[in-house]
């Protein structure tokens, strides 16, 4: 799996570039020289400040890392067209002017994307479903981010690596997808603009970008109804393509083959509270605070699932003596995987 050390970025340091040039002459004149994996995307020539004279050199993120590859080897070999009558100089960048994936491979675009629950080995319950989502892997920052829109409101996902629990292929539909099971909740963002807004790519004569740039992205809330990312632990990808989804598997911290999952939908999300604990205990059972505890813990930690924290389990624990439902939540904690049948585990300490 790449590093955030060995993964190349698909931008490159350019100078000598005459005072005279805009971004998007300089982006057009990269789109054109370089027509191979995606041309040129965004372009910022360096200025002192804002509106300043240009410092004569600047970045230019191409549409992929085998682009920059390209510009760069003609630059090299002297094969670079000269731009308005100046010959560039060109160095690879190592950092991107906007996050995105650097290999087309590794993009995916019309995804769709389901917030819910794994609540046995192969069974999945929904909570939330968006279709029209992109997915960009990003492996030199060790992150995949999900763009997606909420009624008429642009957000963008963060999942990191390392907050990945499992990552696991299947198959949903018939359709190849990627099962993420989460040690914590995606990093939400929403995207704002308007003229109070400072936005790297406004509209100006050093900046250029072939989509719409003029934004910027904030930390969010939870946007769902039911505070489904807060609440669930599970996001399934669903990308259609096999060839695309083994590509991108090849980037993330893989886990294994899942085969086919079965999805359905869920009954209701967690608790009726918005903040935690995630779980209460029901009206007619009664359980020590220390229960409880542990109980919200293990919701927390991914050990366990809202689905199987029932009525059933409760009455369950409510038998326990204390010292011995203990014993049984100190076995939990040690799992290295999802508890799918705690009442089934609660039941055999019983017995023993």
């Amino acid at each position: 799996m790449p590093t955030a050390a060995a993964a190349a970025t698909a931008s490159l340091r350019v100078s000598n570039i005459p005072p005279s040039a805009v971004a998007a002459e300089l982006l057009a004149f990269f789109d054109s020289a370089v027509a191979v994996a995606g041309g040129a995307f965004a372009c910022e020539i360096a200025a002192a400040h804002r509106g300043w004279l240009s410092r004569g050199h600047g970045t230019v993120q191409l549409g992929s890392a085998a682009a920059a590859a390209a510009a760069a080897g003609l630059a090299s070999s002297g094969r670079l067209p000269r731009f308005l009558g100046a010959l560039l100089s060109v160095s690879p960048s190592p950092v991107d002017l906007l996050p995105r994936a650097s290999d087309l491979s590794l993009r995916a675009a019309g995804a769709g994307l389901v917030v819910g629950d794994r609540v046995a080995e192969r069974v999945f319950e929904a909570a939330d479903a968006w279709d029209g989502v992109r997915a960009e892997v990003i492996p030199g920052k060790r992150r995949v981010d999900l763009y997606l829109e909420h009624d008429s409101q642009r957000y963008k996902l963060e999942v990191l690596f390392e907050d990945m629990k499992d990552c696991l292929g299947c198959t949903l539909d018939g359709m190849g997808a990627i099962l993420l099971q989460l040690n914590y909740a995606p990093r939400i963002h929403t995207a704002i603009s308007g003229p109070a807004v400072n936005s790297r790519f406004m509209d100006d004569r050093f900046h250029a970008c072939k989509e719409d740039a003029k934004f910027s992205w904030v930390r969010a809330l939870d946007f769902t109804p039911n505070y489904s990312f807060g609440r669930c632990s599970t996001l399934v990808l669903k990308l259609g393509k096999s060839a695309l989804v083994s590509d991108i598997l090849k980037s993330l911290p893989f886990s294994g083959n899942l085969g086919e999952l079965t999805m359905n939908s869920m009954d209701g999300v967690g608790a009726s509270s918005n903040v935690v604990p995630l779980v209460h205990c029901p009206r007619d059972y009664s359980v020590p605070y220390e229960v409880l505890f542990r109980l919200n813990s293990l919701m927390h930690m991914g050990k366990i699932v809202a689905k199987h924290v029932n009525a059933d389990l409760f009455k369950a624990l409510q038998e326990l003596p204390v010292d011995v439902s203990r014993r049984i939540f100190e076995k939990m904690h040690k799992l290295e995987s999802t508890c799918y049948g705690p009442l089934q585990l609660s039941n055999r300490r019983l017995i023993a």
